[in-house]
């Protein structure tokens, strides 16, 4: 499991189990709401921009020495190379880079980094929505919206399977706070998706929708064979 991954589930299992229920129903009915066009914007963002351009900053609990002295000495010298090294991987990044726009788009993803700008002020909002469109021409505004539905529930039935794998019985997890129904479609389910989508599709009768939909637009959106994952290359 990546770090950022682990990060996340340690987040999640610090909530009261209620109070990650409300969370996952504020975001559902929060994402469902997002005009399609300011959400193929913001996911394009996040997979060109958001992605990890460094290597993580040295700390000081990794630096050498027996000693805070040392360790603070070691750790001077650590970001001193830590910044060249990140002046080298910019410099390779811009050399790489086939045309001007890719050269833009680099200069961007450093910047959004840094934390210095957002992407639109450097290559422009016209060309943010041409690069939604082209790679997200496909997808409508429902699939968008099953999968943010699907994609809002997955840390509250990802906690759910895993206290249902510590082998906790069912009177325990409610005691504890967990829907009854989101139990009873948490078992026997391997993934959060599946659970979540088989839930969604039972408790939201208004949608008229079935779980096999929910899930292929989860998948078409947000899966491993998704638009984001085989458009692995920049702009």
């Amino acid at each position: 499991m990546k770090v950022k991954e682990t990060e996340m589930v340690m987040a999640v299992d610090q909530v009261p189990i209620p109070e990650l229920y409300q969370q996952c129903l504020h975001n559902e009915n929060e994402w469902t709401k997002l005009d399609l066009e300011e959400l193929k914007i913001s996911l394009l963002e996040s997979h060109l921009f958001g992605q990890r351009l460094f290597s993580p900053a040295p700390t000081f609990e990794a630096s050498r020495g027996s000693s805070s002295r040392e360790k603070e000495r070691d750790l001077r010298i650590s970001m001193r190379l830590y910044q060249g090294n990140k002046y080298q991987d910019i410099l390779g990044l811009l050399k790489n880079a086939p045309d001007s726009r890719s050269i833009l788009f680099a200069i961007a993803w450093w910047l959004v980094q840094e934390k210095v700008c957002k992407a639109e002020q450097i290559v422009g909002r016209e060309e943010l929505r041409r690069q939604a469109n082209k790679m997200f021409h496909r997808l409508s505004v429902t699939d968008f919206h099953h999968a943010d539905r699907v994609r809002a529930w997955i840390p509250y039935f990802g906690r759910l399977l895993r206290d249902l794998r510590a082998a906790k019985a069912n009177s325990r997890l409610l005691r504890e706070g967990y829907n009854q129904t989101a139990i009873q479609a948490a078992h026997k389910k391997r993934s959060p998706t599946a659970a979540a989508c088989d839930w969604l599709a039972d408790n939201r009768p208004s949608l008229n929708v079935s779980s096999a939909t929910l899930a292929n637009a989860y998948s078409r959106v947000y899966g491993p064979k998704h638009y984001l994952s085989r458009r692995s290359g920049r702009p």
